[in-house]
């Protein structure tokens, strides 16, 4: 009876350590876009589980990262002050990034890389972790992420700029696990629209009555 139970005690931690094996692999970072009052936009991403560096490896490290942003046409040559901010494992929050775009008929399709290969401290689950941020020359309007699957499937896809979200990392799993699974938060806008009792219109064209 006893090796019996023993015998049932193994296979029950075989299938547990093949079920850790595979929640390891499943993709597991959202990404957002915002715009803040202070003039910038901000990328941050956040993951589902926790994400840990142990003391004799970087599982952290992050080989291929892609962040797409749909955003009107003739935005990508208002971007300025492209500036990263991973908070990287030796302690200072930076990061080199590149970005391309290509547009359709109606939009533009902006994608933004880190360079080189980043190894970020260790990851909260459900917190946000701060990428990179920018500002326009001037506002363009609402900006928004690329959604793999509805944007994939219609004619939003641009195939030669290969649009998809994507993030690779070695504390998934296998280092070629997509761990990208999908986006967070409201649409980035810098000209929102605010109401009155009379009429709503974009921030840029109320003005301010002065009462004499």
């Amino acid at each position: 009876m006893k090796n019996r139970f023993k015998y049932i005690l193994q296979i029950l931690l075989l299938l547990l350590g093949v079920s850790s094996l595979k929640a390891q692999t499943t993709p597991q970072i959202f990404y957002k876009i915002e715009y803040k009052s202070d003039g910038w936009f901000y990328a941050s991403m956040k993951s589902s589980a926790n994400l840990n560096n142990s003391s004799t490896t970087t599982l952290n490290k992050i080989t291929e990262m892609q962040f797409t942003i749909v955003a009107p046409i003739g935005t990508f040559a208002k971007i300025k002050n492209l500036t990263g901010t991973l908070p990287l494992q030796d302690g200072v929050g930076s990061s080199v990034w590149g970005k391309q775009s290509k547009t359709n008929a109606t939009n533009e399709y902006i994608y933004l890389y880190a360079l080189g290969v980043p190894t970020v401290q260790n990851i909260t689950a459900n917190v946000d972790v701060p990428m990179f941020k920018f500002q326009l020359t001037t506002c363009t309007g609402s900006l928004r992420l690329y959604r793999n699957v509805a944007d994939a499937s219609g004619p939003a896809d641009v195939q030669v700029l290969n649009s998809a979200n994507s993030m690779f990392m070695p504390s998934i799993g296998l280092a070629m696990v997509n761990a990208y699974k999908g986006n967070y938060g409201a649409d980035a806008n810098c000209n929102p629209i605010i109401c009155n009792p009379v009429i709503c219109q974009p921030l840029t064209v109320v003005k301010r009555v002065s009462i004499k």
